[in-house]
């Protein structure tokens, strides 16, 4: 088994910023979710490290769903993408993802007033 190493830390942020997950991370090393739970629980500063991965990967997806609610105005992608990223264990508790099982059931007028919303809350964060 590979042993926790403390740079692990910054390479888990790494990875999940480019959307991937902490779960992967543990892929790209050769280990279990069982062992990534592991060294979460026995060192702090991984489990600080894997809540700041898990939240970067989680803007990298909702960036690019607000891209691609911009660019094509329809929303089905990324409710695509985002239930089969997140399972059970890596899904933020986040009242977006809850959004997200609604959206299917919007109709047009509604998909576009939220996209607008979506849009604007970006480009407030893009202001900052």
């Amino acid at each position: 088994m590979i042993e926790y190493n403390p740079k692990y830390c910054e390479e888990v942020i790494t990875h999940c910023t480019a959307g991937l997950s902490v779960t992967s991370f543990g892929g790209k090393l050769g280990i279990s979710s069982k062992t990534l739970r592991k060294w979460k629980k026995d060192n702090p500063e991984f489990k600080e490290a894997c809540d700041i991965a898990k939240a970067k990967s989680q803007l990298f997806h909702e960036s690019q769903g607000v891209n691609i609610i911009k660019l094509k105005g329809d929303s089905k992608v990324w409710v695509f993408m985002q239930k089969a990223y997140f399972n059970k264990t890596d899904a933020p508790k986040d009242p977006v993802i809850d959004l997200l099982d609604h959206v299917e059931k919007l109709d047009k007028k509604q998909l576009q007033s939220l996209a607008s919303i979506l849009i604007n809350k970006l480009e407030q964060h893009e202001s900052k």
